[in-house]
């Protein structure tokens, strides 16, 4: 845990740094609404993010389960049963999108007016949707990961991929690229390097773990799936009170003001980025310690888990509050308010 929450700071560390440089880049480079048409797109995905079923979730802690029984075969049925549920909802939810595209139209839907952002709405969609559609069978990586509790090595690679986004991001403004080609080296990139993390993982540090279609079975399906309705009804909750906000304003106001909410949130939501790279780690140590029951090291680990959040998370978020407005000047300028 202790490894993971290290290697999870660095992550942080360098997802924050990449992001406090890329939103004055992009707020500068595509402009009010173009950036507000940037965030609008981000938050309808966001909101999709429950697409997976809670298949994702719930197989971390199918193998955090399996790991403390030391079982290899089931951990082995759990990643594979997993793998291909996912890969068929990632297919069926293309499809549909897919059959719906040419009917949607997304100027009039996201509220843009320019020109130039009518036209990039439909492709950067797309794209975005493409990326968002390939993470969902590909997201079991950092799950297995997170649930052998080797963590630190799922960060490290999510590092790597912010880092190749930045460096997307700042050939394709070298470039002058369209808001599209934006879209595919800032949501594209991560993916790239989860793609990586898979072919070490499965290649090197656990081949057995390879998804196969002969590992799949019933039990372990139905364990998931029971599993993943209860993580849904948790992601739905989630969607709905943190990524609805910018839906509502780009439909009530307009991408422009998108923009202005954007900047501040992303500035705050610092507060449990902090506290999550401490905490996120003993999830899967929970479900170890659940599967030997020891239950004096879970609600021991608890309190002090929510002592140490309840404390860091008062402190940052009174220093933002006095001095939010003056760092969000020095950070994009007075273009937000």
């Amino acid at each position: 845990a202790f490894l993971t929450s290290t290697a999870s700071g660095l992550s942080r560390a360098v997802s924050v740094s990449a992001g406090l440089i890329s939103v004055p880049l992009t707020l500068r480079y595509l402009g009010t609404e173009r950036y507000g048409l940037w965030m609008t797109i981000s938050s309808v995905i966001a909101v999709l993010g429950f697409s997976d079923l809670g298949i994702n979730n719930g197989l971390l802690n199918a193998v955090s389960r399996a790991h403390g029984k030391d079982d290899r075969e089931l951990a082995r049925q759990y990643v594979s049963s997993a793998f291909f549920l996912l890969t068929s909802i990632a297919i069926a939810i293309g499809i549909v999108f897919a059959a719906a595209y040419r009917w949607i139209p997304w100027a009039s839907f996201f509220r843009v007016q320019s020109t130039q952002a009518m036209a990039e709405a439909g492709p950067a969609v797309a794209i975005f949707m493409g990326c968002f559609l390939l993470n969902i069978p590909v997201g079991i990586v950092t799950r297995v990961q997170v649930g052998y509790q080797d963590g630190f090595a799922a960060n490290l690679w999510s590092s790597a991929g912010s880092l190749l986004a930045l460096i997307s991001l700042l050939l394709v403004i070298h470039f002058r690229g369209s808001l599209p080609l934006l879209v595919l080296a800032m949501a594209g990139a991560p993916v790239l390097a989860l793609l990586l993390n898979g072919a070490a993982l499965f290649a090197i540090q656990r081949p057995w773990l390879l998804p196969s279609w002969s590992c799949v079975t019933t039990g372990a399906s139905k364990y998931l799936w029971r599993l993943g309705g209860l993580f849904l009804a948790l992601q739905l909750a989630t969607a709905i009170s943190f990524s609805s906000d910018n839906l509502v304003l780009a439909q009530i106001l307009g991408p422009k003001a998108v923009a202005q909410y954007a900047v501040p949130c992303k500035l705050f939501s610092l507060v449990s980025t902090v506290t999550s790279f401490a905490v996120s780690p003993l999830w899967p140590a929970y479900g170890e310690a659940m599967a030997k029951r020891d239950y004096s090291w879970i609600r021991k680990t608890l309190c002090r888990s929510l002592t140490l959040v309840t404390g860091v998370s008062i402190s940052l978020g009174t220093l933002l509050v006095i001095f939010g407005s003056r760092i969000i000047h020095v950070w994009v300028g007075s273009s937000i308010h």
